[in-house]
């Protein structure tokens, strides 16, 4: 084991496993050379964990009486049951819906978000193929990871400051990180807050890495990358963080 090649060995590939994280400080020549490489594992793993992460922060600090108090008002009543909620229901139902909060985080991070990256990339794909690119799945994927770090920094620096909180509701949580126009501006419409909410600083930033990332995978060229990655965002931004909770009625 006190073998220089050994330990010269288990620092190229400890750097090698590494070479994404340079994206940080070097995008434009560290992203092209991850994406080749296919550095992939170590970027994924991150956003789920730091995902997972801020998902748990949340479940421990989050104030679930009101909504708890709210759901148990809005039950018809019965001769059984008392308009007004018990404390005793309010109690465990408090812990229950804590407790799937946090199930709920774990499973956001093991599962969905692997999958939500795979399904991504094939999207990825068939766009890239539209504009002429020839990437591989796999190419495209290896981008695809690279480029969402710096979500996972923005996951990570939400699950921080969530612990450094005593409570939390679902609105706090939208402005705890100054990162995007909506919680800046303070717009008084929920509509318009979700939609200067998308133009935030990490998902700009993940753009970015994200059209450097393509434009390596597929061979085009920086700036159709460019507008593939963001046009992706704003698609994204549109149909995810406007339209959707708009319909099913959220607030920020």
């Amino acid at each position: 084991m006190d073998d220089p090649g050994f330990r010269r060995d288990v620092r190229d590939r400890t750097m090698a496993l590494l070479q994404p994280l340079h994206s940080f400080v070097s995008p434009i020549a560290s992203v092209p050379r991850a994406v080749a490489a296919r550095r992939w594992p170590v970027p994924l793993l991150l956003l789920m964990a730091s995902v997972a992460f801020a998902g748990v922060g949340f479940a421990l600090r989050w104030d679930a009486a009101p909504s708890v108090v709210h759901e148990l008002s809005e039950g018809k009543p019965t001769e059984a049951k008392p308009t007004e909620p018990r404390e005793q229901e309010v109690v465990e139902g408090t812990v229950r819906a804590q407790r799937m909060a946090l199930v709920g985080a774990v499973a956001t991070g093991l599962f969905a978000v692997p999958l939500a990256v795979l399904a991504l990339a094939g999207l990825l794909k068939w766009a890239s193929w539209l504009m002429g690119g020839q990437a591989t799945y796999k190419g495209l994927f290896a981008a695809l990871c690279i480029g969402l770090l710096p979500l996972a920094l923005g996951h990570l620096i939400l699950g921080v400051c969530e612990l450094w909180q005593l409570g939390l509701t679902p609105e706090r949580v939208a402005h705890l990180v100054p990162s995007n126009l909506g919680v800046l501006l303070h717009p008084h419409s929920a509509k318009l807050f979700r939609a200067l909410a998308s133009v935030d600083l990490f998902r700009l930033w993940s753009a970015g890495l994200l059209g450097l990332g393509i434009s390596e995978a597929a061979r085009l060229s920086r700036l159709r990358a460019m507008g593939l990655a963001f046009g992706a965002h704003a698609v994204y931004a549109a149909v995810v963080l406007v339209a959707l909770p708009g319909l099913m009625g959220a607030h920020p």
